[in-house]
């Protein structure tokens, strides 16, 4: 199976990046609805996960720019077939690099604290105590980009 990333810069791939982030977060977390759109999607950089060989969409995350040197990392989402795959890694990474090029040196996310062993394996640090977000508790982590 080849997969890869690419920004989700068209209205029918930030349609795929809905469906996936509906299907992982309202389906499958019951995250309610009208939290998961938050009214401000055209704020964020969104990217998107494709199979190459069935052409399925599969993963999405975005960014969201808090200042000139930092990016918080949101919404990262796997459809329940292609986990534990890499693909959750190869979108990181792919937004790690992206953000690099454009200068910033900072990534920052808040994982779900059942996620946060995948987040380490790539190099991000807990740098929270735990919160709820959706009724989901969670941790802030950060990583130097640079």
């Amino acid at each position: 199976m080849s997969n890869k990333v690419q920004q989700a810069n068209t209205f029918v791939l930030f349609g795929h990046c809905v469906r996936i982030r509906f299907e992982v977060f309202v389906m499958e977390q019951n995250v309610p609805s009208h939290e998961e759109l938050t009214g401000q999607e055209d704020e964020f950089i969104h990217f998107i996960a494709q199979d190459t060989t069935s052409k399925d969409y599969i993963g999405t995350a975005l960014y969201e720019v808090i200042d000139d040197q930092i990016i918080h990392i949101r919404r990262v989402a796997v459809s329940k077939s292609h986990r534990n795959q890499g693909i959750g890694q190869m979108l990181i990474d792919y937004i790690e690099q992206f953000a690099r090029t454009k200068g910033f040196k900072v990534s920052e996310l808040d994982a779900q604290v059942q996620a946060i062993p995948f987040y380490e394996k790539l190099g991000y640090v807990v740098d929270s105590d735990v919160f709820l977000d959706a009724g989901i508790e969670h941790r802030t982590m950060k990583k130097d980009l640079q």
